[in-house]
């Protein structure tokens, strides 16, 4: 029995725009790296730049610029309410290791 045409072209088209987006917000995510990157040297004291920059450089897939952000966020803010949270995603992060599930086991 064979596959059925139609869905197979939907099923190849559905994946080729979900990979266009996926690498359209990575694209998105390295450029508000850069941008938070530069915030935080001019105002590298502040807490909610260091925030956003983990965040985005997590989600950029650059694990060392998050985990160092992150770092410095604590040391800006060492009695931070989710001190443990962050020291362990820190470990993750220098690990390699994906901090966060895609859903399908991943």
């Amino acid at each position: 029995m064979g596959q059925n045409p139609t869905y197979l072209d939907a099923s190849q088209k559905a994946a080729a725009r979900t990979s266009a987006l996926y690498q359209k917000a990575v694209g998105a995510y390295g450029l508000a790296v850069k941008d938070y990157q530069q915030a935080s040297k001019l105002r590298p004291r502040n807490a909610v730049f260091l925030q956003e920059l983990a965040t985005a450089a997590e989600n950029a897939g650059n694990n060392t610029v998050a985990a160092n952000a992150l770092e410095r966020y604590l040391q800006v803010y060492p009695n931070a309410p989710q001190k443990k949270q962050i020291e362990n995603l820190i470990k993750t992060l220098r690990q390699g290791t994906p901090s966060v599930s895609s859903g399908n086991g991943g």
